[in-house]
């Protein structure tokens, strides 16, 4: 018997910038929809916005979750699900 107990974690998350002003930007594929990113390589995980989900990805369905994220200065980011995807980037997924 196979039982889903997802752990609530928390991620707090802060901006990288290549320069002054500017995050650090890469493309991807987001189930081969091309998509630009700002790149954090110690994040947790990778966000999008509600509208970018929609317009990218409108008939996957989110899944519920008990994940949490805060700003670096603490403040909540409200979590409307997860989803799992296939992500190219370089020939790579």
């Amino acid at each position: 018997m196979e039982v889903d107990q997802e752990v609530e974690r928390t991620y707090w998350l802060k901006q990288i910038r290549s320069e002054p002003g500017r995050p650090l930007e890469i493309e991807v594929k987001l189930e081969g929809k091309p998509l630009v990113m700002e790149l954090d390589t110690g994040a947790g995980v990778s966000l999008v916005s509600e509208k970018t989900f929609q317009m990218i990805l409108p008939s996957h369905i989110t899944q519920a979750t008990r994940t949490q994220l805060r700003t670096y200065s603490g403040e909540v980011i409200p979590v409307v699900g997860k989803v799992d995807v296939e992500v190219q980037y370089q020939g790579n997924r």
